[in-house]
């Protein structure tokens, strides 16, 4: 004989795709799509946030673009290093094949979590802008105009809800989700990706990992510290450069299990980190332009040191005793040593 375990229903806004830089392979992605082919949870969404999620990945990836073209123009130094692709990535062939891999990255996600689209034909707008003259969710005060698609994206979302009669689990990091989902007797809010799959790893389980997580607290953030001065420092803004790292204090702000069984688990720990760091950097308006090689020369610069703070989470992979899962063994943790730390060197003690 074996349990019938119900199916979750849950909607991603655009804000949790947002979060993760769109990298559809990030490991928690990868478990929600996992939970889906288990048959676990059923993933929907809706044509206004399908449109919006298209339209945020064109947003922000001609940004990345506008940013880098501006260095690489600005820094001819960088001629030094074509074969990296500084300057093939920055022609038009190649950012329009690189604006379609990651629209179709989306698309691949789309398919792979098995996603089902919810038509917004069937919202009644006069409901909608019922919502909106009166200042409900997602509204709210100053009747902001730009909240237009969660309202539909909302209100089929409720439509799909009364016609099935399930609930659904609304994941966002926005305000106004969390206003709408607290205003529905169906609707269920998460903050973001990990507090949702946490769900599913048994909650004694859960409950007892942490409490064998919190005894080695110690442990654990001497490991992070030890990971931290590995992670890439740069100076944030102007040119600069950070040249030590000291007095690193790691803080555990929050533990979340999203997998837990055979007596493996994997846990996304929030972490806030105080460091120092030494840096110099170059004070903008000063020095002299050589306009025929066009950069700047004879630049004041100054030196000191940063107090500062970084939060990122840490993946944390550990061994517990199925008899008494408090008992835990941390066998390695995972840092995204992809993203720098921005050191604002604006606040520097000179």
């Amino acid at each position: 004989m074996t349990d019938e375990v119900e199916e979750r229903i849950v909607f991603l806004d655009t804000e949790v795709f947002d979060r993760l830089h769109h990298q559809y392979q990030h490991p928690n992605l990868r478990r929600l799509v996992s939970l889906v082919q288990n048959q676990r949870i059923k993933v929907i969404s809706t044509s206004v946030t399908n449109q919006e999620i298209h339209e945020h990945i064109t947003t922000w990836f001609l940004l990345a673009i506008k940013a880098l073209t501006r260095t690489v123009q600005s820094h001819p130094i960088l001629r030094n290093f074509r074969r990296l692709g500084l300057y093939d990535a920055i022609s038009d062939d190649t950012r329009q094949q690189m604006e379609k891999d990651l629209q179709e990255n989306f698309m691949r996600f789309k398919v792979d979590a098995d996603v089902e689209v919810l038509s917004i034909e069937d919202v009644n707008p006069e409901k909608t802008f019922e919502a909106y003259f009166k200042k409900a969710p997602p509204f709210g005060e100053g009747k902001k105009k730009s909240e237009f698609p969660d309202a539909f994206a909302a209100a089929a979302l409720k439509k799909w809800c009364e016609d099935k009669g399930k609930p659904i689990y609304v994941v966002s990091n926005d305000s106004d989700w969390k206003a709408i989902c607290e205003a529905s007797d169906r609707m269920a809010y998460f903050p973001d990706l990990v507090s949702f799959l946490e769900v599913f790893p048994d909650e004694r389980t859960v409950l007892a990992i942490k409490q064998g997580i919190e005894k080695q607290c110690d442990v654990l953030t001497e490991q992070i510290s030890t990971a931290f001065y590995d992670l890439s420092f740069l100076v944030d803004s102007v040119e600069g450069e950070v040249d030590e790292v000291f007095d690193v204090e790691v803080q555990v702000e929050s533990i979340h299990i999203t997998e837990a069984a055979a007596g493996k688990a994997i846990v996304e720990v929030s972490t806030s980190s105080d460091f120092q760091a030494s840096a110099w950097y170059m004070v903008p308006g000063t020095g002299t332009w050589d306009s025929e090689d066009k950069v700047l020369f004879n630049q004041k610069n100054e030196t000191g040191v940063v107090s500062a703070t970084e939060t990122r989470p840490v993946r944390v992979f550990l061994t517990y005793d199925e008899s008494d899962p408090s008992k835990i063994e941390i066998k390695h943790i995972d840092i995204d040593y992809s993203e720098p730390v921005w050191v604002d060197v604006y606040d520097m003690e000179l």
